[in-house]
């Protein structure tokens, strides 16, 4: 097992000794003095630099995951984002096909803090179209099996820090089938309705095992563009906003672009909601021999030293907003899904890249966050 050793600034978990808060023995969020913070068990402020997708061999031996840990350790990460990776997806034929993800056993292997994503419903990248009856006993008593199987186990584990529920969900598209037109008043309302109902659900299932843990909620995508009976809108409705406020923690988005071209969104989010933000997936992607990217694409560096630099100089715009409380990048290796992580396709790291990611972190994150 790989342990963290704290060092005079930081706590076992990460946090910033420096920033003390009440400690209750989990993680929580706090608002200090103006800006938001995650809170370590040991009562410390921490932001979160975390990355997705660790499960891209699906291989559950402790070795992989040791491996996987040791470099995040090295390069200065401090969590672990969503474990599951896309092995294959065929958007055409609605289809997205994920790896089974970290469960119990690799989460007590390491000494990392880690959020766990629990697959409530099928509702995810645009594609699939299982929406379900949020009202019927047939959704709580599926959220209740789901939640009892793993909240109950890990109630009580200092290390996990909460739980997401659905990737990328398609909430315009549920309002369409469910006849819900989002520019009428009325529909909203009622729609409002069906997505508190969704969240009430959820909440109360993950609460009956598990009043420990923070509710990071659906991971939202923040620039998709959807068009739903001649309506562009993008995958984050206010209506399901204000329906998600009573019930989850954290708002926590994905978004891909420069951060400037999403700062005004995320900051309309956070002012409608009031809740702090998770930016819980993205990343910037430079060509590899496996990766061929259009130059165009705003997310795209020509090579790892500039995906290094585009990392820090996000970063320090990001963390230099009071109410983002983590970022989580996409993704760690490379697999027939996504070719776009830290490694390369014999496993090597970019070096390049991730050098520069490590001074980022180890330096600079909690310097950029108390200006």
């Amino acid at each position: 097992m790989i342990i963290r050793q704290p060092d005079n600034c930081r706590d076992k978990y990460g946090g910033f000794t420096r920033i003390r808060a009440r400690a209750t023995g989990f993680f929580r969020v706090e608002q200090l003095n103006g800006r938001w913070w995650l809170i370590t068990p040991e009562g410390h402020g921490f932001l979160s630099v975390g990355v997705n997708h660790v499960d891209y061999k699906e291989d559950y031996s402790p070795e992989f995951v040791e491996f996987v840990c040791s470099h995040l350790f090295d390069w200065g990460f401090n969590t672990i984002g969503w474990s599951q990776e896309t092995m294959s997806s065929e958007f055409i034929k609605g289809q997205v096909i994920h790896s089974r993800g970290w469960g119990q056993e690799q989460y007590e292997y390491v000494d990392l803090p880690y959020i766990h994503l629990l697959r409530f419903t099928d509702i995810e990248w645009y594609v699939n179209e299982e929406f379900p009856d949020v009202f019927s006993s047939t959704f709580a008593d599926k959220c209740d099996s789901i939640a009892r199987e793993f909240c109950s186990q890990m109630c009580n584990d200092p290390k996990l820090m909460g739980y997401f529920y659905s990737d990328t969900p398609n909430w315009p598209k549920w309002a369409h089938i469910t006849g819900h037109n989002l520019k009428k008043k009325l529909d909203r309302l009622n729609f409002q309705n069906l997505a508190s109902q969704y969240y009430q659900v959820i909440h109360d299932a993950i609460q009956r095992y598990d009043k420990n843990h923070l509710l990071f909620g659906d991971r939202y995508k923040g620039n998709q563009v959807i068009p739903v009976n001649d309506i562009v809108t993008n995958g984050l409705p206010d209506c399901v906003l204000e329906a998600m406020q009573r019930t989850v923690d954290v708002l926590s988005i994905e978004y891909f672009a420069g951060f400037k071209t999403m700062q005004a969104d995320l900051g309309y989010w956070y002012q409608f909601s009031g809740k702090p933000i998770l930016l819980a997936d993205s990343a910037f992607l430079a060509p590899t021999d496996t990766l061929k990217i259009r130059p165009e694409v705003e997310i795209y560096v020509p090579d790892q030293t500039e995906r290094g630099l585009a990392y820090q100089r996000f970063a320090r715009q990001a963390f230099s907003c009071p109410w983002i409380i983590g970022w989580h990048w996409c993704a760690f290796g490379c697999s027939q899904g996504r070719k776009s992580g830290l490694l390369n396709g014999e496993d090597r790291p970019y070096d390049e890249c991730v050098n520069l990611m490590k001074t980022f972190n180890t330096r600079e994150l909690y310097t950029v966050s108390a200006k």
